[in-house]
């Protein structure tokens, strides 16, 4: 069945013109649009080879060239199946001729190329290089005249999608047409000896093959990451920090790499800047960062310019460390930002949890029906996937809607009020995901019985453990170092209580609280 991007194709088709139209016309402004609609791309596992120009040997030069020029060789996986060669428009039906140059193409013993394709963007040919036996029986022919009724199968056997499958497809009937002339049933046996033989010896080919894709994907994605973390200017990276899903070490490393490649003054500027956001009302997870970040100088013996934001490096380090595992008590309204932090977290979890479960669960579905095998592993679509960022834009809305107020009263006040939206949500039942998928993230608990803040200071300290107890530490980081999981855990601050119980409201005023939540964030989300 045609889809609304192959009618789109057709419709532009059928208004073309392609008199007066060269080789390179046609190899340029229809050839390649109509390879990209079939899923073929450079620099993808369906690359395209352009103009291979390949040496022949020295048999081959009778025929009076030294080498043939091929248009397109698009490959499946990075193997070649098939060409495609681009001729005039200048005749709405091709010659014999074309087909004789493009089967010589295909034979050569670097290409050996199954298939031939030929266009002159009046018509496209496709041949068996094979079995084909006459110029006039080519295995599918599509033209602007017939392309409402022909293209639909041209591009299920062209396409990066099915091609694979339409080969083997054509192997089997090719195999079929043999077994209808014979007379030995104990070639059937043989066969499905051999047969059962390739498939056993295909599997673990096969998973590799999915496994080394897979791989590949991802080491190209942390390639990409890692380039825009190193290019990206130094206000961008800390915002980056302050995402409270990121929690990834990345940062450190890279703001250590920055500091190591700079000036002194270049340096103090930079350590300003991130002392002044550190103490400033960031998330949670960008101190955690901090404190990652200070360590590797620290352990990187560079030492910090005394500024009037900065001390030393040791310094700006026990700071952190001190103020994240104390919840920053010395000061209410950081106090109230750090429990306002959990709270949003959490309460943006069990929201997204219950409300977007369902609906998300359809859209995987949806995407696993439609997507190709090939980027279902490269992509690996989830439920998960989907949900940790919705997880992020929903607490940063919470978050947002009472982190700027001027007193640590209006911050708790604001955090009591959600509290109240989450005796709602605690009624509701809680959907588990789908197919045993897991977002491996613990927000729901934050300020309940686990954090980021002090689980996380204590788990980068200890990730660079070895290397920090060989060196000079103030008490209070070398207290840390020795603190076990369980006592980190056991020591987060309870949040402060409100004067009045804000739970003892009645269930229609909380329905009101939630309600005006609800409304809030999806006015805000995009």
């Amino acid at each position: 069945m045609l889809n609304e991007y192959d009618k789109l194709f057709i419709q532009k088709w059928k208004t073309q013109s392609f008199e007066g139209w060269k080789e390179i016309d046609i190899r340029e402004d229809f050839l390649a649009p109509l390879l990209r609609h079939l899923g073929y791309a450079k620099n993808t596992v369906n690359d395209i080879l352009r103009e291979e120009n390949r040496k022949l040997k020295a048999a081959y030069h009778r025929i009076g060239r030294s080498e043939v020029a091929i248009d397109y060789i698009p490959t499946l996986r990075l193997k070649k199946f098939w060409l495609i060669e681009a001729k005039s428009g200048a005749f709405k039906q091709m010659q014999l001729g074309d087909y004789l140059q493009a089967h010589f193409y295909a034979i050569h013993p670097e290409i050996q190329a199954r298939y031939i394709v030929l266009s002159n963007g009046w018509e496209i040919k496709v041949y068996d290089a094979l079995n084909c036996d006459s110029w006039d029986n080519p295995l599918l022919s599509c033209s602007q005249q017939t392309c409402d009724t022909t293209f639909e199968k041209l591009r299920e056997f062209l396409s990066a999608k099915t091609m694979l499958s339409e080969i083997r497809r054509q192997i089997l009937s090719t195999v079929e047409g043999s077994l209808k002339i014979e007379v030995d049933e104990d070639i059937l046996k043989s066969l499905n000896c051999d047969f059962q033989s390739i498939l056993s010896k295909a599997r673990p080919i096969i998973r590799g093959n999915a496994l080394n894709l897979q791989r590949k994907a991802w080491r190209e994605a942390a390639e990409k990451e890692q380039q825009e973390i190193q290019t990206v200017d130094f206000n961008t990276l800390l915002i980056w920090m302050d995402v409270q899903t990121q929690t990834a070490p990345v940062y450190g490393r890279e703001i250590v790499r920055r500091f190591m490649a700079a000036l002194e003054p270049e340096r103090k500027k930079m350590a300003d800047k991130l002392a002044m956001t550190y103490r400033g009302r960031p998330h949670t997870i960008f101190r955690v960062h901090c404190v990652d970040t200070f360590a590797r100088l620290f352990l990187e013996g560079i030492e910090l310019q005394k500024s009037t934001y900065v001390h030393s490096t040791l310094g700006c380090l026990n700071e952190l460390v001190t103020g994240n595992m104390e919840y920053y008590s010395h000061n209410d309204i950081s106090n109230a930002l750090v429990h306002l932090d959990n709270t949003s977290i959490r309460i943006a979890k069990k929201l997204v949890m219950r409300l977007l479960m369902k609906p998300l669960e359809k859209l995987v579905a949806g995407q696993k029906a439609t997507l190709s095998k090939e980027d279902l592993l490269i992509h690996s679509p989830s439920v998960a996937k989907h949900m940790i960022p919705a997880m992020a834009l929903n607490s940063e809305r919470l978050w947002r809607k009472y982190c700027s107020a001027s007193s640590a009263e209006e911050i708790w006040k604001g955090i009591w009020e959600m509290e109240a939206l989450e005796t709602i949500l605690d009624k509701m039942p809680v959907p588990k995901y789908p197919d045993g998928d897991s977002d491996l993230l613990w927000f729901e608990h934050y300020g309940h019985g686990f954090d980021m803040l002090r689980v996380g200071t204590w788990g980068v300290l200890n990730r660079h453990a070895p290397t920090l107890q060989t060196k000079t530490l103030t008490p209070e980081i070398s207290k840390v170092l020795l603190m076990k999981r369980d006592a980190v855990i056991k020591g987060i601050p309870g949040a402060k209580r409100p004067g009045k119980p804000i739970h003892g409201l009645s269930d229609g005023d909380l329905q009101k609280m939630a309600d005006v939540f609800t409304n809030y964030i999806a006015k805000n989300s995009p």
